[in-house]
This record gives C-alpha cells, sequence and structure tokens, in this order.
C-alpha cells in the first residue's frame, strides 16, 4: 500500500506533462457519453517517464437530466492521490480519511481528493465559481505541482487559460 508520506512527496515534485491531452470515448458497462484522456508526467528534474505517474482527465456532456461532469486525476502506482471531480449531482461518501474532518460523512457535489494514512477516497467539498473547465484544470495542476499546460476540451474546441 501507499503511504502518506510517498503519496505527499510525489504531489510536491515539480512536474511537467509530457503528452497531448488527447481526448477519446470511453465506453464503459455504464454509460457510453464519457470522454477520457491520458497524460504522461514526467518528474521536472528527471529525463525518464515514470510508468507510474499519469493524469487521467474524464469529461461527461451535460444531459437533459445531468449536470456537465469534470474529473481530473493524478494517479500514482494506479492509485488516485489527488483528484478534482467537479459533479454538481453527485454524492460521495468518505470512508476514507480516519481522523480527518469529513471522514464517514456525506459530500454534495462538487469536491477534492486527497490521499490519507488509510487510502484514497477521502474527499473535501470545493466551490468553483466557473462554468470554464480551463479554470478547473489550471487549479487542477496548481495542487498537483504540475506546470502549466495547455487545456484542451474534448469537444474540439480550445480554450485558453484566462488567467
Amino acid at each position: 500500500m501507499l503511504t502518506l508520506v510517498e503519496a505527499q512527496e510525489v504531489i510536491q515534485r515539480p512536474k511537467r506533462i509530457v503528452s497531448e491531452m488527447a481526448w477519446r470515448s470511453k465506453n464503459n458497462k455504464i454509460s457510453i457519453d464519457w470522454m477520457e484522456a491520458r497524460l504522461l508526467v514526467q518528474y521536472a528534474d528527471e529525463i525518464e517517464i515514470p510508468e507510474q505517474l499519469l493524469v487521467v482527465c474524464q469529461w461527461k456532456k451535460q444531459s437533459l437530466q445531468k449536470a456537465e461532469v469534470w474529473q481530473f486525476s493524478l494517479l500514482y502506482r494506479t492509485v488516485r492521490i489527488y483528484a478534482l471531480d467537479i459533479q454538481p449531482d453527485s454524492m460521495h461518501k468518505n470512508n476514507f480519511g480516519a481522523g480527518r474532518a469529513m471522514y464517514k460523512q456525506l459530500i454534495h457535489g462538487s469536491h477534492e481528493h486527497t490521499y490519507s494514512g488509510d487510502g484514497a477516497g477521502y474527499a473535501e467539498p470545493v466551490s468553483m465559481d466557473s462554468n470554464n473547465p480551463a479554470i478547473y484544470w489550471a487549479h487542477f495542476l496548481r495542487q498537483t505541482g504540475i506546470e502549466d499546460f495547455q487545456f484542451n476540451h474534448p469537444d474540439g474546441g480550445q480554450q485558453e487559460l484566462g488567467l
């Protein structure tokens, strides 16, 4: 199991994305409406690209019944060590994070996941005062120590970061 110290060290190290943001359909048993981009990440002070370090972006277009959904995750050894889930219609129960403020509580709407000593899955509410996914992306990059990288919208529209 990944330790909290290891997860924090990965988050704190400066990183950069070294592949393009290429979106593909993510068909699964539940829904065919998801798009996904998997991005290779490299530590800024290393030449090699570690196999176990990856950013996964997911998007589900708004439907008549549900709001648009965005998920940006930093994975290390296949474990989600940080994530930003912009999901206005969702609920998330914290089954991890013993001793933390929101442990065992139900989170409504958008939230950030951080790694805990007892594993991945702890979340706290986050308020994003924007409907612009490029702003979510910029927040995700800051929180994970990844240098700026242009956001490319999955529907083909380019959106610039308005920072």
